[in-house]
């Protein structure tokens, strides 16, 4: 008889020791048990260890699982004598391989599994009676893994009640028994374990599908009616048809033919689960309840483009952090630019607006080398860069590098100084300059204009405009509008110095002048400095937890703007709130939180206003004050949903507040989440 033991794990699954295999067929039966929340199963797999030598063989299942038996090729039972211990999502199994005799280095194990599958159980993968998810990736699974991503042979069979459709991102096929049908597929080529085994499941699910004017592309959301407002569904479907077409023109590439995403269970800020190449799964939000159009109209709220979006990113072997997230929000607002060209103007001030602050953040150069290079700067802050080659180059230039781009990435990965080599070959010199300034700094230049006309004896108009830059030196082509009543003429000059006179001469007097007035250029301006200092304030609080700093950027910010000019005062007066929290003078907290609530507020700090409205409520319940506080919840979740695109954090905060106790502590003012 041969034993297996499960190993005491202290390590995450990325560094633990696995056998490394190839994995000829992974075979799957398995029947689920709604009322119960259990699945049993059998799982025959096939698998060569690389090191035939080897005496033991290491894998690893979910951490919820009982085996009821481990068995060889010859249908012998491997002892069950082992210690039990959890780290993360896994517990690791040790095979003695001393006394198997293997055919051709092969290694058979027929397991017999059960698994109750509850709420506390890891990704809470049975999400409700009318909904459950089984993941299939790196970091958690409901199936073992066996040290190889693809198998040259799978088969899966899952039986469940009727009212559930089981979606993945192949199309399973179906037989139907009294109560209960079983979804199944195979296949004899090599496949992607993660695609493979990734599905969920939705009771009463609808599917909204929409095609391309030629066929060729289609996307598919599948969701459940009561979570999901079908003529948004309706509408994000057309749109995204519409983006994969318009991406593929633009980088010659047809990156996604046909996608599918599945939404499921409750709503949660961080939506997204699981995702494979052609297939999504994603978490319900309070935003999907509603049809607000100005999810297809902008890039802030446009979940579903920005992550279409990424799949046209190049390959690329360095540097991917600058091409993730800001190539594929460039793509995006290219996509919206051209659908909603009124837009454009306040899409680019919305941008520098969010890019912007104080924090010590790195530079995009850096990537995510350090917790400071957010994916939300990166997006913003690369998704300029690559919006200022556009206009640097010109647009057709730029789209001629892009096609270039892609195509290398297609047969090998291309490199970044690849990249910038295609741009200096359509811009016809070195732009050293632009990429050291925009990848290699973190800071950003401001200009402050100023202009005055006088008329010549012959009747013509002298425009002198001076321009000033603060802070750090840069050297980039600035444009200036010339306004002569309805007619409008662009100049474009070259800033290098700290102060520069520029002289035009013109047939009339123009009505105004006006600095890069379509935001072209990632800069600082006036009103944004103002509101900098508020979000500051939050990142020193949330990244940093430093509630000192986090203190003394909010005064700043109300200090320079005591009016509330900026809308900035409820994310200051939140923060705040949080600060005065954290050093126990819940009385103070209160009254800063009150304060919040009742500011006026922008789009972007509205959500402020129903945060502060929940934190107030969490510290009544704190002082014992539940049911007052419980009203409080439902009045921020009700007024959150009359506009749930933009307050959804809001609406998530309050909801769950509502079904759990407020357990006090530090992670909750320090905006941890």
């Amino acid at each position: 008889m041969n034993r297996f033991l499960l190993l005491i794990v202290v390590f995450p699954l990325s560094v633990l020791s696995q056998t490394e295999t190839k994995i000829l067929s992974y075979d799957v039966s398995a029947v689920m048990n709604s009322r119960t929340r259990e699945i049993t199963g059998r799982i025959h797999v096939e698998t060569r260890p690389v090191d035939s030598s080897s005496t033991q063989f290491v894998f690893f299942v979910p951490k919820e699982w009982t085996i009821n038996s481990l068995r060889n090729r010859n249908n012998d039972s491997y002892d069950d004598d082992r210690t039990t211990s959890v780290t993360g999502n896994v517990d690791q199994i040790s095979l003695d391989l001393s006394d198997e005799k293997l055919s051709i280095d092969t290694l058979i194990l027929d397991i017999e599994f059960k698994t109750i599958l509850d709420s506390s159980s890891f990704g809470s993968i049975f999400i409700n009676q009318k909904e459950f998810l089984l993941p299939y990736n790196t970091l958690q699974s409901w199936l073992p893994q066996f040290g190889s991503l693809t198998a040259d042979h799978f088969s899966l069979g899952i039986t469940v009640p009727q009212q559930f459709t089981v979606v993945a991102e192949q199309q399973l096929d179906t037989v139907s028994t009294e109560g209960s049908r079983t979804w199944s597929r195979s296949d004899s080529q090599s496949t992607v374990l993660s695609s493979a085994f990734t599905l969920c499941g939705l009771s009463n699910a609808m599917k909204q599908r929409s095609c391309s004017s030629d066929s060729l592309y289609s996307v598919t959301i599948i969701s459940s009616p009561a979570k999901f407002n079908q003529q948004y569904a309706a509408a994000v479907t057309r749109q995204l048809c519409d983006a994969i077409q318009f991406f593929t023109t633009v980088t010659k590439q047809q990156r996604v033919a046909h996608i599918t995403y599945a939404v499921v269970g409750e709503r949660k800020y961080d939506r997204t689960i699981s995702t494979t190449k052609k297939f999504a799964i994603l978490r319900n939000s309070p935003a999907y309840t509603a049809f607000d159009s100005a999810a297809l109209t902008r890039t802030s709220y446009n979940f579903w483009l920005n992550r279409l979006a990424e799949h046209f990113c190049p390959t690329v072997n360095d540097s991917s952090e600058v091409f993730q997230p800001g190539f594929s929000s460039y793509l995006a607002m290219r996509f919206l630019r051209a659908s909603f060209p009124q837009m454009e103007k306040q899409e680019q001030y919305n941008t520098i607006s969010s890019a912007l602050t104080f924090f010590p953040f790195g530079t995009v150069a850096a990537g995510y080398s350090s917790k400071a290079n957010t994916k939300d700067i990166l997006s913003l802050k690369g998704r300029y860069f690559f919006l200022m080659l556009e206009n640097l180059l010109g647009r057709e230039s730029f789209d001629a590098v892009i096609a270039a781009m892609s195509e290398r990435s297609i047969e090998t990965h291309i490199t970044f100084p690849e990249f910038r080599k295609l741009c200096e070959e359509q811009y016809g010199s070195s732009l050293d300059l632009f990429f050291t300034q925009w990848l290699y700094r973190s800071t950003v230049p401001e200009y402050v204009m100023q202009w005055k006309s006088e008329t010549t004896p012959r009747g013509m108009s002298i425009v002198r405009a001076t321009i000033e830059q603060r802070g750090d030196l840069f050297s980039m082509p600035v444009p200036l509008l010339f306004s002569f009543g309805n007619r409008k003429i662009t100049k474009r000059i070259f800033v290098d110095q700290k102060k520069q006179d520029f002289t035009f001469t013109f047939p009339q007097i123009p009505t105004g002048v006006e600095l890069d007035p379509h935001y072209t250029i990632l800069r600082w301006l006036l009103e944004i400095r103002i509101s900098a200092h508020a979000k500051t304030s939050l990142q020193f609080l949330s990244i940093n937890r430093d509630a000192a700093n986090a203190e003394r950027e909010a005064l700043y910010a109300l200090q320079l703007d005591p009016n509330n000019s900026t809308g900035s005062a409820p994310l200051a007066y939140y923060v705040l709130g949080n600060t005065a929290a954290i050093a126990g003078n819940s009385e103070k907290a209160k009254e800063y939180f009150l304060k919040a609530a009742s500011s006026l507020a922008t789009e972007e700090t509205d959500q402020y206003r129903l945060l502060s409205s929940i934190r107030y409520a969490n510290i009544l319940e704190g002082d014992g004050k539940r049911e007052e506080a419980v009203a409080l919840y439902h009045r921020a979740s009700a007024e959150g949903m009359n506009n749930p695109l933009i307050l959804e954090r809001a609406v998530i905060e309050a909801e769950y507040c509502i079904r759990e106790l407020f357990t006090p502590n530090n992670d909750v003012w320090f905006n941890i989440h």
